[in-house]
């Protein structure tokens, strides 16, 4: 579509609104008009799933800023026992959840929990609510170069949805890699208590880590919605150009 866009005209003809939108565009982006402005708007919301240039999700990003002593310490398993406040960091993953999003595509608004329990088990809940579509406007038709802009926002987008889950599934493999050494580690700290509150929150942290794929695909799935209708929203827009 993007190089169909570039070998366009990219100029449109008399008519540069469509006074009802298809429902499809509708079910995407909502009721109003739809322009190249609000499209841009659910681009970034779903971006900010994706919070660096890595790729990495806004829940996974939160865990490994709370947990970079945790998680550096499990590719030198000797050093898990000097890991500081093991307690503290048990109890702040038991309070700590990404915040909900802001209005993704079809008008999804998603919440992710990590219920993390006394014993260390984690239990994931994913919850979504749809925001009010409102009355269906028309569809605001865009020249060339911004249907680009659109199209390349989009395809970066999804590269970076992809780059996430091969850091996800590297993390994953440094869990599995090290956890024997790790359990080892933890039975070597005399302090008993210590090495309890230790066990947990290794426990927790692998539980938690193990259960992002859940997260990438609810991601991956949304994104690859929000590509269909930025991809439907410029073939309306090829179509109406000289």
């Amino acid at each position: 579509m993007k190089n169909k866009i570039s070998e366009s005209s990219g100029k449109l003809k008399d008519k540069a609104y469509i006074e009802e939108a298809p429902t499809g565009l509708y079910d995407a982006f909502g009721g109003g008009d739809i322009s190249t402005k609000v499209i841009n708007g659910f681009i970034e919301e779903h971006e900010k799933l994706n919070l660096n240039s890595d790729g990495v999700s806004m829940a996974i990003e939160k865990f490994n800023n709370d947990n970079k002593e945790v998680l550096d310490n499990i590719n030198n398993p000797e050093n898990i026992s000097a890991i500081s406040d093991p307690d503290k960091k048990f109890k702040d993953l038991q309070t700590s959840s990404p915040a909900p999003t802001g209005k993704l595509i079809g008008g999804l608004i998603i919440e992710v929990k990590f219920d993390v329990e006394d014993d260390g088990n984690v239990t994931l809940e994913i919850n979504r609510e749809y925001a009010d579509k409102g009355d269906k406007g028309g569809v605001v038709l865009a020249e060339k170069s911004e249907v680009r802009e659109l199209l390349t926002r989009t395809l970066r987008l999804i590269n970076e949805n992809i780059k996430f889950k091969a850091k996800q599934e590297k993390v994953q493999e440094t869990f599995n890699k090290f956890s024997i050494s790790v359990e080892k580690a933890i039975n070597k700290v005399e302090d008993e208590k210590k090495q309890k509150i230790l066990r947990k929150l290794m426990k927790a942290t692998y539980k938690i880590n193990s259960k992002m794929p859940t997260v990438y695909t609810e991601y991956s799935n949304l994104n690859v919605k929000l590509a269909r209708a930025v991809i439907s929203y410029a073939a309306l827009c090829l179509k109406n150009y000289k």
